[in-house]
């Protein structure tokens, strides 16, 4: 959702100038000045957009949206060529798994949900050595059953893109107990 179509949602009258309307939509929350001009460029974006009348633009929408850490990791992977990628579902690396799954066919790969994670790392190992750029993601217990293959990656010398997505909790350096 664009920054406009959020501050309509929270009600901000619209002749507001954007960093007042920031402010004051989020005035419960201390913001870093980046977070600010963030939601300030994005404001002027989306308005510049609706201006235009081009809000529905798939490239403008690409350019305005809110995307989470995995969604840009697997966009980012796209970009730089990865046209193989094979997953199983486990949080939190699932996104990575459901955006590529959704997006890998406009740029002419594949992507698939394998039936285990030992699976996963096995069909990516085999799409490198048939001189794919391939990728899996995984979390936690997941690297642990990739552990295997990966020292057969690195023993026979396969790129391969192997993401390990930190799960929070005991043990991962993260607070489990809040003021």
């Amino acid at each position: 959702m664009t920054a406009l179509r959020w501050l309509r949602v929270l009600d901000v009258p619209e002749g507001t100038p954007p960093r007042s309307q920031a402010a004051r939509a989020l005035s419960s929350r201390a913001l870093a000045p980046a977070s600010l001009r963030g939601l300030e460029a994005e404001y002027m974006l989306s308005r510049a957009a609706l201006d235009r009348g081009t809000e529905g633009d798939e490239e403008v929408l690409i350019m305005l949206g809110f995307y989470s850490g995995n969604d840009m990791l697997a966009r980012g992977a796209l970009h730089a060529g990865c046209r193989f990628f094979a997953g199983y579902p486990i949080t939190p690396a699932t996104s990575i798994l459901v955006s590529m799954v959704n997006e890998m066919p406009t740029y002419g790969g594949l992507a698939i949900e394998a039936e285990d994670e030992i699976a996963a790392i096995g069909f990516c190992i085999g799409a490198a050595m048939a001189g794919e750029k391939a990728m899996t993601a995984t979390s936690g217990p997941g690297i642990s059953l990739y552990s295997e293959n990966i020292g057969l990656a690195i023993a026979a010398e396969i790129p391969l893109v192997i993401v390990d997505v930190q799960r929070h909790g005991p043990a991962t350096g993260s607070a489990t107990q809040t003021a």
